[in-house]
């Protein structure tokens, strides 16, 4: 396999503001908040055929009722041991209903916590069948201007928290292939307590959502869209816009399957520059949705495999005209 160039895959895949602006927002559904699951499948996948570690971990927090793990673990990749699944969910019916779920997945570990960027206990606004409200539950601040009808039909209960950085520290766990957060507006306080500055190696590639959780009342920590991409690209990640393209038509997110993986390269300036997306508008410098992909420059270096699959994903979201030549078929 031809090793990439970090420079020709950082670089030249990277549009200026103007151009990240006329691609994006009329394209902007092809990064929807359900369009990451075709390139993280299609990247474990690729990772349990390349890798040879006896365990290869993937983070998730906000499992939810575990559907979306179950869907993940039905692939035919999904059944290999190799893969070990830790899930975060601070709902408690969630939580039951995700445990009833992936019991029979040995390689499963679920905890009712929440992940922080300390560890010690908050405050959960939770949802469920005593609300009638299943959908989102998180660590909210009710008094926060705006946040008075999502507290009011959900309740409050004191949740032990985590980060992530210790739970790497107290499982021994060296590094973490994948890692996705989903945390309705915590997402700042998860990566913060990723300590990444000394914990990067252990954190190589990474998912946190993107949209109106960093805009509304729901948003903690000081952090805009364009200052976490500022915190991540000073530590030497690279950061790309996950999307999807369906085979055959539109996207289709129950067959992730279906879908080729689409990656668009984004720098901190692109989050300022979008005015496209109205209900987004809330907090400058939080323009974009969908989920963002924070991938080590290290771990590119280290992974010639690990490149081209980037590099292909890069080249599928571009558009043509922004396509550098490239030295081998796709």
């Amino acid at each position: 396999m031809r090793t990439i160039s970090l420079p020709s895959l950082h670089h030249s895949y990277a549009l200026d503001d103007a151009d990240f602006v006329k691609w994006y927002c009329p394209n902007e559904w092809t990064y929807c908040n359900k369009c990451d699951s075709p390139f993280y499948y299609s990247f474990l996948r690729l990772a349990l055929e390349q890798e040879t570690a006896d365990k290869l971990f993937y983070f998730v927090v906000g499992t939810h009722d575990g559907t979306d793990i179950k869907r993940m673990l039905a692939q035919p990749w999904g059944r290999n041991p190799r893969l070990h699944v830790a899930g975060w969910e601070v709902s408690e019916d969630n939580f039951v209903n995700a445990q009833q779920r992936l019991a029979a997945h040995s390689n499963v570990r679920l905890t009712n916590r929440g992940v922080s960027n300390v560890t010690g206990v908050m405050t959960a606004m939770v949802g469920g069948p005593k609300t009638n409200v299943s959908e989102t539950s998180g660590l909210i601040d009710c008094g926060r201007p705006g946040a008075t009808a999502f507290c009011a039909i959900r309740f409050a209960v004191q949740m032990r928290v985590e980060s992530w950085a210790h739970v790497v520290r107290q499982r021994s766990i060296r590094e973490v292939t994948y890692a996705l957060v989903d945390v309705e507006g915590h997402e700042e306080h998860v990566v913060r307590g990723m300590q990444l500055e000394q914990h990067a190696a252990a954190f190589p590639m990474f998912q946190i959502e993107l949209g109106g959780t960093w805009s509304d009342f729901r948003h903690a920590g000081v952090w805009s869209e364009a200052d976490a991409a500022s915190y991540l690209e000073a530590l030497g990640y690279r950061l790309y816009l996950i999307g999807a393209i369906h085979r055959k038509g539109h996207f289709n997110w129950k067959q992730p399957e279906l879908n080729l993986p689409a990656l668009l390269r984004v720098r901190p300036s692109h989050f300022t520059v979008v005015k496209c997306l109205k209900w987004l508008n809330q907090k400058p410098g939080s323009g974009v949705q969908g989920n963002l992909l924070a991938v080590h420059s290290q771990v590119l270096s280290r992974k010639p495999w690990l490149s081209e699959f980037i590099e292909n994903a890069t080249r599928r979201a571009l558009p043509q005209q922004h396509i550098p030549p490239s030295p081998s078929p796709l």
